[in-house]
């Protein structure tokens, strides 16, 4: 086992949104909000999304802390990660439709969504990534184009579900506390977004103008910002 800042990163990255998930499943218990008045499923349907994407993250940081030296269990870790990632984007993009547009709600997306996640699963059996640690105790993935690129619509489409979600429950929340905690997850929604734009463009082939030590360093100051600021609503949760 090889503690990486890739791991670390993660590891935070993936329980600050799942505490997150778990305060917006309390906090929304019974609440309708200004932008359409269902209430039934709202909770469920953030709580799911940031505990899919937790468990992505977390998938992630785990795999890269216990088997940082084996290939094999490595790769496993990383199709786990891509289903979980599947999983988030399908019920982010349905939760967007839900709680904002259900009158232009289509199924045709999801089974869009859903065919090219079965395309990244088949790719990354054919082409089996490799993981790399970095003399900086950085985990870095050698992928072929076609997956990175499928990958990074996903990862893109899951951020931009989340940044879209969370800035309109900035400002259109029911409760001072959902307002504030959306406002900053929408906040360092972009924060991530640019992290996961520097990875990609490492993995093209920008390496002098950053590294992916500095880049994961970025996302461990990410993930300790949610979790230091999921914190003190956990302690204040409705009942």
């Amino acid at each position: 086992m090889v503690v990486t800042t890739t791991a670390v990163a993660f590891i935070l990255l993936g329980l600050g949104l799942g505490l997150c998930g778990w305060w917006f499943l309390k906090a929304f218990n019974g609440k309708k909000t200004d932008i359409n008045q269902r209430k039934d499923k709202v909770g469920l349907l953030l709580s799911t999304f940031l505990f899919l994407s937790g468990a992505q993250n977390g998938m992630i940081g785990l795999g890269s802390l216990l088997f940082s030296t084996n290939q094999s269990a490595l790769f496993f870790t990383l199709i786990l990660s891509e289903v979980l990632l599947i999983l988030s984007v399908l019920f982010g993009v349905y939760s967007v439709y839900y709680i904002f547009f259900p009158k232009l709600f289509s199924r045709s997306a999801l089974y869009v969504f859903t065919f090219l996640g079965y395309l990244l699963i088949l790719l990354s059996f054919i082409f089996r990534s490799q993981a790399i640690i970095t003399p900086e105790k950085d985990i870095s993935w050698v992928m072929n184009p076609l997956v990175a690129v499928l990958t990074l619509f996903f990862v893109l489409t899951s951020i931009g579900s989340f940044i879209f979600i969370f800035s309109q429950l900035f400002l259109k929340g029911p409760t001072s506390g959902i307002k504030t905690l959306s406002g900053a997850l929408a906040v360092l929604g972009f924060a991530g977004l640019t992290n996961v734009c520097m990875r990609f463009a490492t993995f093209i082939g920008f390496q002098n103008d950053f590294h992916s030590i500095e880049i994961s360093m970025g996302l461990i100051a990410v993930g300790i910002i949610i979790v230091l600021f999921s914190a003190p609503h956990l302690r204040r949760l409705p009942t």
